[in-house]
This record gives structure tokens, C-alpha cells and sequence, in this order.
């Protein structure tokens, strides 16, 4: 999910053309499917949190603000990647 974020953003903004609109943004961009990709993953952790907490009572317990899969790491990981990738096309050209 965050490798397919990054280089779908690249993609769209290495290959964009016309000027920059609402509406070639959307139309014109793979915005629509980073949302889609987003959302699928946003299902699929409220299933996981379903399955694996049951409960607020069991939360804290079970570490679930500390270790993996809280979305703090993902969010980490995110801007790690995408600066990283960054990095690497500006001074790997």
C-alpha cells in the first residue's frame, strides 16, 4: 500500500499534462485510485480491529497503541518511503 501510493503519485506527476484544474487532477491523474487503494485499507484495519480487539477494554492491554499495526507506524513508514523515493530521483537522476 505505501510502495503503491508513492510511486502512483510519481507516476501522475511525472506524466501530467495541461494545466492544473480540479477537474484534471481527477480525471487525468491515478488520484482516484491512491483514494481507492486508501480506502481498501482503511476496511480492511476497521475489520482487523474488530477481529482482533473486541473490545476498548481489551486495548490497552493488548498493546494496541504501542505495536504493529497502530496507524502512527503507517503514516511513519509512509513519509519514509515517499521521502526516501523522493531522495532517490533527485539525486539519482
Amino acid at each position: 500500500m505505501i510502495l503503491g501510493t508513492v510511486t502512483m503519485a510519481h507516476f501522475s506527476i511525472v506524466h501530467f499534462q495541461g494545466p492544473v484544474m480540479l477537474t484534471n487532477i481527477l480525471l487525468t491523474t491515478t488520484l482516484a485510485d491512491i483514494a481507492a487503494l486508501w480506502a481498501k485499507f482503511a476496511l480492511g484495519k476497521a475489520l482487523f480491529d474488530l477481529e482482533y480487539l473486541k473490545s476498548d477494554a481489551d486495548a490497552a492491554p493488548k498493546g494496541h497503541f504501542f505495536r504493529y499495526p497502530h496507524m502512527g507506524w503507517w503514516w511513519a513508514h509512509l513519509f519514509s518511503v515517499a521521502f526516501v523515493y523522493f531522495l532517490g530521483n533527485i539525486l539519482f537522476k
